[in-house]
């Protein structure tokens, strides 16, 4: 779920009940305030659903996201110094660099995977399709995200051109009921893009799974996240 018509100014509470709405449809929520993270992880329902925290530039709380629970960091910026903290400390956290599009998208990919990390979220989306479908072919170890311009409208065909990337959807809804709806025609998108024979699973890239099944968090075989992931971003 992207800023701005969505969620600007929603409070914690409010933000809180829609990454609850996401998770229950297999929607993965990914915020960037540590006190959504706790209150999220303090529900037993949810033990097993993965949460991306959203650093931004702010790769110095890295940290402590990993410590309140998050499965998955995105931000700009991380230092060498502070994916080895994560990795040494957090070996189960997923470590996924935000890139901005470039002249050569699918270096980048490169460049990052051989950083360490675990994944890539590339954005805007359109600038980086053609090298998420490479980079489904070169690393099939990585977790690709791709992000910004991916909405109702177009979410189908985004999914069903890639085998394995997660879409970060955009969200306007206002109010519960609204976000609600919303979430299931996303939901009813991703099965769209499943029937087309082109999408083949809702589960995590084994990546993950793998990772999660070592922290505790996902039992083996259990997938826990479908191919989408919403990004409520709210005031710090």
């Amino acid at each position: 779920m992207t800023a701005g018509k969505g969620v600007a100014g929603k409070s914690r509470r409010e933000l809180v009940e829609f990454c609850n709405i996401l998770m229950e449809q297999d929607i993965m929520p990914g915020v960037d305030r540590l006190d959504v993270l706790t209150d999220l992880r303090s529900n037993p329902l949810y033990d097993g659903k993965p949460i991306i925290f959203l650093l931004d530039q702010r790769t110095h709380q890295a940290l402590a996201a990993a410590a309140a629970g998050a499965n998955i960091l995105t931000g700009s910026g991380w230092t060498p110094e502070q994916i080895q903290a994560v990795r040494a400390q957090y070996p189960q956290v997923l470590i996924v660099p935000e890139v901005a599009a470039s002249k050569d998208n699918a270096a980048a990919i490169d460049v990052e995977a051989a950083r360490g990390a675990h994944g890539i979220l590339g954005k805007p989306y359109q600038d980086w399709a053609e090298a998420m479908v490479r980079a489904e072919k070169d690393h099939p170890d990585l977790l690709l995200i791709g992000a910004q311009r991916v909405f109702e409208a177009n979410a189908a065909d985004v999914l069903a051109r890639h085998t394995r990337m997660v879409a970060a959807v955009g969200f306007n809804a206002r109010t519960s009921e609204e976000f609600r709806a919303q979430a299931a025609r996303y939901d009813a998108a991703r099965t769209a893009a499943s029937l087309r024979g082109d999408f083949p699973s809702r589960s995590l890239p084994a990546c993950h799974r793998a990772f999660a099944e070592r922290s505790g968090n996902v039992r083996p075989g259990q997938g826990g996240m479908g191919s989408l992931a919403g990004l409520p971003r709210g005031p710090r």
